[in-house]
């Protein structure tokens, strides 16, 4: 059912999406909705929240040098760029390619990131309308390439913010099949035309975000999944808003001794208004982003992402615990892939993290068919979300009352990572900071470690002091003050950066940043300090 609504933040779906769930919750009996409605194009901090849009139709034929229908929002709803604006009616175009220089007024056949075409081709050349083919995080490995997914249509959007609307710029996601097509008829007839109709609204409506609670004496525990992503979003997140759904059915009929809150949100966009707008206060936050994977498939195995230190990962290692006991196996041999990971950012556990809110994340990856028109009901596991559910309820309820082989279990996961971390940063310039903010932490950590540093090599730092000035997320608009191609070859610059920005305001010392950020995620000084220069010069980190 939630994969059938096309659910894009401020559209008519996306609020028929939000109240079939909250009918849901409400039917449970014990848990309190609310519906909070929030800003569209409202800055916080370092982020934007995008603007509404509300698609209903589109076609986008080619005319010239035959007639021929190229795709249909009714039949394929990702084959609409979102953020699209309206035709007047049916419009022709002439259709060039993008490295030609005369593109005002004319229809551009594009292949790359939406948003530098946005940016070259239409804002730039003044182009009216963008055909694009553009598959984020390819892989040979998986099976994820233009060639082997020939007929697949991506989801792209546009940029949707205020400065950008007065260029209403209209866009079609292609298949690699009908880029190949439209490519090859450029270069064979030199001229190619073709016409297309949009209904569909940019606008400013209210981001909604359902939360259902139920309030008791105890820990205040959040599970919180992204309701958005076009039609069908399988599982990308219908699965993750499906897991809380059963966990809330669980707890329904035997709830813990904990506040517990749910949260569906539009990705970022719901959960930054959300935590600015209601200062939430929880011990723990379970993000739910893509729980449901066939693992056959989708060629993807599930990840537990741990908060980056300082923060308490107990529930982290709770959860491991409970995965490990509970996973399917065939004469105790485990028949799913899972791993533990280091802090990954790209979902709604990374701004309850910059409010020092230990959040982990929960969910598959790689994943062939992700951000795609592929992303279908059948590429989904019920086995998966079960397991998964089961663990997180036996976490829950574990966490709030420990048995002593789980205390044992997550003492010493907990003092081996942290010894670990501490062996790599030895001899290297701000460790001593680092060692020290990581035996404060352990002090107050729900099951406390004992650590200690003297048998350590920890060096002082000798660097200038650095600071954020913002409260909550950084968001991405810095990863595009470096060039396309650089991006490229960063191998981690979205969660580094997120990194970066958190241990700005603890760690504070540059070069402890720096050792910090190089050792936990073993990258090259060279590529931290690279990222961390970018963020410095666009003033989104500062030096005191």
């Amino acid at each position: 059912m939630i994969s059938q609504f096309h659910r894009i933040p401020g559209s008519e779906e996306f609020s028929k999406a939000i109240e079939f769930v909250k009918t849901l919750f409400d039917k449970m009996g014990v848990y309190g909705t609310r519906v909070f409605e929030y800003e569209a194009g409202k800055r916080y901090e370092n982020f934007e929240v995008p603007l509404s849009w509300n698609p209903k139709d589109s076609e986008l034929w080619l005319l010239e040098p035959k007639k021929k229908l190229l795709s249909s929002f009714k039949a394929c709803k990702t084959s609409l760029l979102v953020g699209s604006h309206s035709t007047e009616g049916f419009e022709e175009y002439e259709l060039k390619g993008e490295n030609e220089e005369d593109l005002e007024g004319k229809a551009v056949l594009a292949e790359g990131n939406v948003r530098d075409k946005f940016e070259k081709l239409i804002v730039e050349k003044g182009a009216k309308c963008l055909l694009v083919y553009y598959m984020r995080e390819e892989s040979e490995e998986i099976g994820r390439t233009p060639e082997n997914l020939k007929d697949t249509v991506n989801y792209l959007s546009f940029p949707r913010n205020k400065k950008n609307l007065e260029y209403k710029p209209r866009g079609f996601s292609l298949s690699y099949n009908q880029y190949k097509l439209l490519k090859d008829l450029l270069k064979k007839n030199g001229s190619v035309r073709i016409g297309c109709r949009i209904d569909a609204e940019v606008g400013e409506n209210s981001i909604k975000v359902l939360e259902a609670r139920l309030e008791r004496e105890g820990p205040k525990i959040c599970f919180i999944a992204h309701i958005c992503h076009p039609n069908p979003g399988s599982n990308d997140n219908a699965s993750g808003v499906y897991a809380v759904l059963k966990l809330a059915e669980r707890f329904a009929e035997n709830p813990p001794k904990a506040d517990l809150t749910f949260l569906l949100v539009p990705e970022f966009s719901g959960s930054v208004p959300y935590i600015f707008n209601e200062r939430p206060f929880f011990d723990v936050v379970v993000n739910l982003d893509m729980v449901g994977e066939d693992q056959e498939k989708t060629f993807s195995s599930l990840l537990l992402v741990e908060p980056p230190p300082p923060l308490d990962p107990t529930f982290t290692e709770v959860l491991w615990y409970y995965l490990e006991k509970n996973v399917p196996s065939v004469r105790g041999v485990p028949i799913k892939r899972f791993f533990p990971a280091t802090f990954r950012a790209g979902s709604d556990h990374v701004p309850f993290i910059h409010e020092m809110i230990p959040a982990v994340h929960v969910g598959h990856w790689p994943d062939r068919f992700y951000h795609t028109s592929d992303d279908t009901p059948d590429k989904v596991d019920e086995e998966e979300i079960d397991w998964i559910v089961r663990s997180i309820e036996d976490a829950v309820r574990s966490y709030i009352l420990p048995t002593k082989e789980v205390v044992d279990f997550v003492k010493e996961r907990m003092l081996y990572k942290t010894r670990l971390l501490l062996r790599k940063i030895e001899g290297k310039k701000g460790s001593l900071e680092i060692g020290n903010m990581l035996k404060e932490s352990s002090k107050k950590w729900r099951i406390p470690v004992s650590l200690e540093l003297s048998e350590f090599d920890l060096e002082p730092s000798d660097s200038e002091s650095l600071k954020v000035d913002f409260k909550g997320m950084l968001g991405y608009e810095w990863l595009y003050e470096i060039e396309e191609r650089e991006r490229k070859e960063l191998k981690r610059p979205v969660e580094t950066g997120e990194l970066i920005a958190f241990l700005s305001r603890i760690l504070k010392r540059k070069d402890s940043i720096v050792t910090f950020a190089s050792s936990y995620y073993d990258l090259p000084e060279e590529e931290i300090l690279k990222i961390l220069n970018v963020l410095l010069k666009g003033g989104h980190v500062k030096t005191i």
